[in-house]
């Protein structure tokens, strides 16, 4: 049998960008969520496969702990502490066990609530919105 041996090897260097990537890719398949920093989360996932970093995360990475800072569009659906408690788990799970890190802190902006009434509607002008909303 092969002996599997282990040196004395340095961790990973990770970049900043990968920890939002992560953060960001959970707000996108986070329930309830509709935006991210601004972008529906459809094109925020569009960016994040392009390799582009998102608008909407922060991430500070310190000597072995992080803190994620995410600004976020919730659909109307859900209440809002459910929205952040998931976001917050998962964020922190996913980073915890993709990359290592302790994640000490994920902290969730709701910017805006988006009603799922209004998905469908094209609004191109104050006439548009007003009967939109039925003003």
């Amino acid at each position: 049998m092969d002996e599997i041996t282990t040196t004395n090897l340095s961790d990973p260097s990770v970049a900043d960008d990968v920890f939002a990537t992560i953060a960001a890719l959970c707000a996108c398949r986070a329930p309830g969520v509709a935006a991210i920093g601004g972008l529906d989360v459809q094109r925020a996932e569009g960016f994040l496969r392009n390799g582009d970093v998102v608008r909407g995360v922060k991430v500070a990475v310190g000597a072995g702990d992080v803190v994620v800072d995410l600004n976020v569009t919730l659909w109307d659906e859900m209440p809002i502490p459910q929205i952040a408690a998931t976001l917050q788990s998962e964020v922190k799970h996913w980073i915890e066990e993709m990359i290592g890190h302790s994640v000490s802190a994920v902290n969730v902006t709701v910017e805006d609530i988006r009603s799922q009434a209004m998905q469908d509607v094209e609004i191109d002008s104050p006439v548009a919105l007003s009967q939109a909303v039925g003003v």
